[in-house]
């Protein structure tokens, strides 16, 4: 994996700061379970981001789960496994 690479994964994924989720070893190997598709290391990362983080606080205060944002991401880099069915035959 390039430092390119990396640092796109990284932009996208919201990890280039100072206060991150994920780990560069855990983008590694995201990219590299992705057969060293960036798009499907996003991909992996957003759903791995997309846990049910919110929490109500005991005095009533509240944060939503920034859940349905990751998986939208992850919507958009999702590979595609499908395609067309080749035709057999004349």
């Amino acid at each position: 994996m390039t430092s390119e690479q990396l640092d796109l994964i990284k932009t996208v994924l919201d990890e280039a700061g100072t206060i991150r989720v994920l780990t560069d070893a855990q983008l590694e190997a995201f990219f590299f379970q992705a057969g060293g598709n960036p798009d499907g290391a996003i991909y992996l990362g957003a759903l791995h981001k997309a846990r049910l983080d919110g929490i109500t606080l005991p005095d009533g205060t509240s944060l939503e789960s920034s859940r349905a944002y990751w998986l939208g991401l992850a919507a958009a880099y999702r590979p595609n496994r499908g395609g067309a069915i080749p035709r057999v035959g004349g």
